[in-house]
């Protein structure tokens, strides 16, 4: 292909990206975009001219080419994927054992919380935010010592952190600033926003955000945008407004 029709094919591209990408305003403050349909037609068109031209080069050509195409082809299915889950926001939720997160969990969930078994492995649930018109898709995955090491299976494609604290376990805050550290130094997680719940306020003896704030450092985060919220999964009191973080 001939670099004035390479140049001529990538102008349909280099317009997309400049002016038809995204559609403002952001339509949350996480990392979701209003992606136009023109978008992806334009796209979808543009790889379907640059195949078609890739085929009457010359084979040397047109097998370097196709490594640009095949990018293309990536963009255009990254495309597709902003598109159809602009509405969903993936939620992973982690802390220690009998932190509550099963409780937090079911209670999003308007689910019984009177009988909660410890979580051997994980639990899902899609939980619909009336107030953003959002699907919360949140992975709730046990927290003892034995399933820990499993948890890097599910960090791709996290939107939100939801680490969950029992602020009524003292005794256990070494250990929870430990975990929550080797979380914040994960590579699939960089740049993901972190919502700390300090859960079971509930409770007599439960220490208050700004004491748990301080035991676990939080104040010396750089990398991630992090919150603190006070909240109970028995009361459901903070849930609701936490969830929108």
């Amino acid at each position: 292909m001939k670099e004035k029709e390479t140049n001529d094919l990538m102008k349909p591209i280099e317009l997309l990206i400049i002016k038809k990408l995204v559609e403002y305003p952001y339509i949350n403050e996480v990392k979701f975009f209003n992606i136009r349909q023109e978008a992806l037609e334009s796209v979808d068109l543009f790889y379907k001219r640059f195949e078609q031209a890739i085929i009457k080069t010359h084979w040397v050509t047109a097998e370097a080419n196709r490594h640009l195409c095949n990018v293309l082809k990536g963009l255009l299915a990254l495309l597709r994927r902003l598109k159809s889950s602009e509405k969903e926001l993936r939620i992973l939720l982690l802390g220690l054992d009998n932190s509550g997160k099963t409780t937090i969990l079911k209670s999003l969930a308007s689910e019984d919380v009177s009988h909660i078994q410890p979580t051997q492995g994980f639990n899902v649930k899609s939980v619909q935010s009336k107030e953003l018109n959002y699907k919360l898709n949140v992975w709730d995955i046990g927290g003892q010592r034995r399933i820990r090491p499993y948890w890097k299976n599910y960090y791709e494609n996290t939107d939100v952190l939801i680490y969950v604290i029992d602020s009524a376990d003292q005794a256990r805050f070494d250990e929870t600033h430990s975990e929550l550290y080797e979380l914040l130094e994960e590579e699939k997680l960089s740049g993901v926003p972190v919502l700390v719940f300090a859960n079971k306020q509930d409770l007599d003896g439960a220490d208050t955000p700004d004491i748990i704030a301080e035991s676990l450092e939080l104040h010396t985060i750089r990398d991630h945008n992090w919150q603190i919220q006070p909240c109970s999964a028995i009361t459901k009191e903070g849930l609701k407004v936490s969830i929108l973080f």
